[in-house]
Order: C-alpha cells, then structure tokens, then sequence
C-alpha cells in the first residue's frame, strides 16, 4: 500500500476500513462492499467447516480483490 500524500496523489480509490485511514486523508464512501467465503464440498470435507473467523487461520485459501 502507498502512502497517498507522500507520493503526491490527488485521488485514489481504496478498499479498506474507514479506522485504517491515515488522519491527513478525507475519505468518503463510494459504495459498500460485499465479502463472500466459499469452498468447494470435496476441501469441505477433507478440511471441516469454519465455525469462527479464527478457524480461517488453519484453512488454505485464495484471496481476490476487486
């Protein structure tokens, strides 16, 4: 991640969390997003199902922003 002022941007578009903002950025919502897990039965199976957000961390995974 870039530090937008230090690199001199005039604008940019993130997706991140409104507490993870730096203070010297002005920062409005575009629009809300959308977040979705899913797995294939057969790693289902062989892995379990995640009954927490902490049970993630011993799971594989492939993460794809948008």
């Amino acid at each position: 991640m870039v530090d937008l002022v230090e690199e001199g941007y005039d604008l940019a578009l993130r997706l991140t969390s409104s507490d993870a903002l730096s203070p010297s950025l002005i920062a409005r919502p575009v629009r809300p997003i959308s977040y979705l897990l899913a797995a294939s039965t057969d790693y289902i199976k062989r892995n379990g199902v995640p009954k927490s957000p902490d049970d993630l961390a011993r799971h594989d995974f492939v993460a794809v922003g948008m």
